[in-house]
């Protein structure tokens, strides 16, 4: 295996990199070292397509195929097009053989049913290795061509434009030849899952180290801060949460300490007592009432629920009153104490509790009909945001998780009520 080539001196590979060659047999090429300013974050205009096209018709057809691409860019900078334009139009030419190979494997292999594959079709494993070859002389030829970030799109660059020109760029390059690599290993993985275990870990830890080459600690924490696990959890809750850095930083350092500890499995369990997770949640959770305060930490936990995330989304289309939005905001947590009351009366049945529940929410569902509207109204209680409803309409109760979610109370086959 080989991991990407920077600049000369900034990454060299490490012993585990040259086991890795002979381990999972990934045949990669060296790249170019000259770098150029990134791709700029838009394409051409469609007025200057139109004129690159013309260009193209224009251009001479004596120059050898192998020298096409670069006498096309030549001629184009030539003209005086932009240079990202010249870039695309570049790029279209190179890549035009392995799309025309692409559409014949299409042609040639029953199409899949729309929901299996990206592709739209199976590939073989030798067609896939076919196609990634021709991937990689694109890369090989855009680098030669225009440096390390003419083989860049601009999609792969944009998440490191926290970083200098050229910086973004290497870790673009590093980032998009593990994603191959990842790729490939899943495909060549044996059966032995301890086996398949251990050379996804030998790869994580060379993707580690090379980062730690080519970045500075400050550069690695701001593209944790951007990219990790954790970033892309809170990116998630925080979305509805007007939060400032110095918030996002306090929030973020509390859960990645939790996530560290408590690495997530891709398995749905469900804690309940006094499990060290259970209690390290309820930490975590005072941890961030005391960084943020308590008015923010309830802006935060409010911040989750989906209640309000609709109701924020209704607010930026319909410019709803504040007073408004506020008071809907507030009648969740006001059902729910008083669904909770309900629940808890000793003196009703469960049939009568379930009765008084649904009632309860017909009742909820009118007023938020009369206070946004039917049109909006109509359009609040058939989001998502709308489950506590959906709880009381089945005749149970429920209550919010300090992480906005709804966890809802039965009230059948409970013990008869002591009087």
């Amino acid at each position: 295996m080989k991991t990407s080539a920077l600049t000369s001196g900034l990454l060299a590979l490490s012993l585990v990199a040259n086991a890795l060659l002979a381990w999972l047999v990934f045949p990669r090429t060296p790249e170019s070292t000259r770098i150029t300013p990134p791709l700029a974050a838009h394409s051409p205009s469609s007025e200057s397509a139109h004129t690159i096209a013309q260009a193209l018709a224009s251009a001479p057809s004596a120059q050898p195929a192998s020298d096409a691409p670069a006498a096309l860019r030549d001629r184009l900078l030539a003209l005086g097009f932009p240079a990202e334009a010249v870039r695309a139009a570049v790029r279209a030419v190179i890549e035009a053989p392995r799309r025309a190979r692409d559409r014949e494997l299409r042609a040639a292999t029953p199409p899949l049913p729309w929901w299996q594959g990206v592709h739209g079709y199976r590939v073989t494993p030798e067609q896939e290795a076919e196609l990634r070859s021709l991937r990689t002389a694109e890369r090989e030829e855009m680098t030669r061509l225009f440096g390390r970030a003419g083989a860049l799109t601009a999609a792969e660059l944009e998440p490191y434009l926290f970083l200098p020109d050229n910086r973004a760029a290497q870790l673009a390059t590093l980032e998009r030849d593990y994603a191959d690599l990842r790729t490939q290993l899943g495909q060549a993985l044996p059966g032995d899952p301890a086996a398949a275990a251990e050379r996804r870990r030998v790869l994580e830890a060379e993707h580690d180290r090379d980062l730690a080459a080519l970045l500075t600690p400050e550069e690695r924490t701001a593209l944790d801060l951007r990219t990790s696990a954790t970033a892309q959890k809170l990116a998630t809750r925080l979305a509805y949460f007007d939060g400032t850095d110095a918030e996002f930083r306090a929030v973020y350092d509390l859960q990645k300490t939790f996530d560290e500890k408590f690495p997530a499995t891709g398995m749905v369990v469900v804690f309940t007592g006094n499990e060290p997770r259970t209690v390290a949640e309820a930490q975590l959770h005072a941890d961030l009432r005391t960084a943020l305060g308590a008015d923010r930490y309830a802006a935060w936990q409010l911040a989750q629920r989906e209640d309000f995330r609709a109701l924020s989304d209704l607010q930026r289309r319909f410019a709803l009153p504040p007073a408004t939005v506020a008071s809907l905001a507030q009648l969740p947590v006001e059902t729910s104490a008083a669904a909770g009351r309900i629940a808890d009366n000793a003196n009703l049945t469960p049939t009568q509790k379930i009765d008084a529940l649904k009632t309860l929410g017909q009742d909820l569902r009118a007023q938020i009909r009369t206070t946004l509207g039917p049109t909006l109204g109509e359009a609040y209680l058939g989001s998502g945001g709308a489950n506590w409803l959906s709880t009381l309409d089945r005749g149970g109760s429920f209550s919010f998780s300090p992480t906005g979610g709804v966890s809802s109370r039965s009230m059948l086959n409970r013990p008869a009520p002591t009087k």
